[in-house]
C-alpha cells in the first residue's frame, strides 16, 4: 500500500472518492447520497496539522475521553501563551507542567521521545511524505506509546493521506458495527478486511463513518 501523496500533488478529487464509494453500495452507499458533499478537510478536526502538533494531539487523546483531551489540550495552550508548543518548546516544558496540565507520565515519556525525533530530525514530514503508509507507520509505531491509532491519524491528519482506514479506533469499530448491523464489535482485522472494499478512499470511508457518530 502506497498511499496518495496530497501534500504533493494538491487536493484530491473527493468527488470522485464519492462517487466510487456510492458504486461499492451497501451501508456506505447510504451514508454518501444522505451527504453528497461532504469534505474529509472539514470534517476531520486537526486536517492538515503539522507532524509534531498531529501526534501531539493524537496521544493526548490516547485512551481518554475527548472532552478530557480537549481540556488537556486548553490547559497546555495556556501555560504556552494560547497556542500549542512547538517540538522544541515542549522539550523545555518541565514534567511538573505537564503533569500539572494533566499528562500521565507514560504519555510525557512518548511525547517527549517525539519531540527529540522531530528536533533531531530523525522525525521529518517531508521525509515521510515519500514512503508508503505502511512505511510511515512502521517508523511511527517504533517510539513506545505510539500504536496503530496514532499513525493512522498523523497520515490523515499530518500527510493527507487518502486511503488510510483507522480500524484500530474503537469509534470506527462502532460505527462500522451499526452500518453493517452486526452482531459484534469487529476486531481491528475484520474492518481492515471490510474496508478494502473502499479502496483507494479508505479515508473519505472514515469520514463517512465518523459522521454517523
Amino acid at each position: 500500500m502506497t498511499g496518495s501523496l496530497v501534500r504533493a500533488a494538491g487536493e484530491p478529487d473527493w468527488s470522485e472518492g464519492r462517487e466510487r464509494l456510492r458504486a461499492v453500495g451497501g451501508g456506505m452507499r447510504r451514508l454518501v447520497e444522505a451527504d453528497p458533499e461532504l469534505d474529509p478537510a472539514e470534517a476531520f478536526d486537526g486536517w492538515g496539522d503539522g507532524l509534531w502538533t498531529s501526534l501531539l494531539r493524537q496521544v493526548t487523546d490516547q485512551h481518554i475521553s475527548n472532552a478530557s483531551a480537549m481540556a488537556i489540550i486548553g490547559r497546555l495552550r495556556e501555560r504556552c501563551g494560547g497556542r500549542l508548543p512547538d517540538a522544541d518548546e515542549f522539550l523545555a516544558l518541565a514534567g511538573a507542567t505537564l503533569t500539572e496540565v494533566g499528562y500521565s507520565r507514560a504519555k510525557i515519556a512518548t511525547l517527549t521521545e517525539v519531540a527529540r525525533r522531530v528536533v533531531h530530525g530523525r522525525l521529518d514530514a517531508g521525509r515521510l511524505a515519500g514512503l508508503g503508509d505502511d512505511a510511515v507507520r512502521a517508523e511511527l509505531t517504533e517510539i513506545k506509546g505510539v500504536g496503530r491509532f496514532t499513525a493512522d491519524g498523523a497520515l490523515i491528519l499530518a500527510l493527507g493521506r487518502t486511503d488510510v482506514m483507522p480500524s484500530a479506533d474503537l469509534q470506527i469499530r462502532k460505527a462500522l458495527a451499526e452500518l453493517g448491523r452486526w452482531d459484534e464489535l469487529p476486531s481491528v482485522r475484520a474492518v481492515d478486511d471490510h474496508a478494502e472494499r473502499w479502496a483507494p478512499w479508505r479515508t473519505l470511508a472514515a469520514a463517512y463513518l465518523y459522521a454517523t457518530l
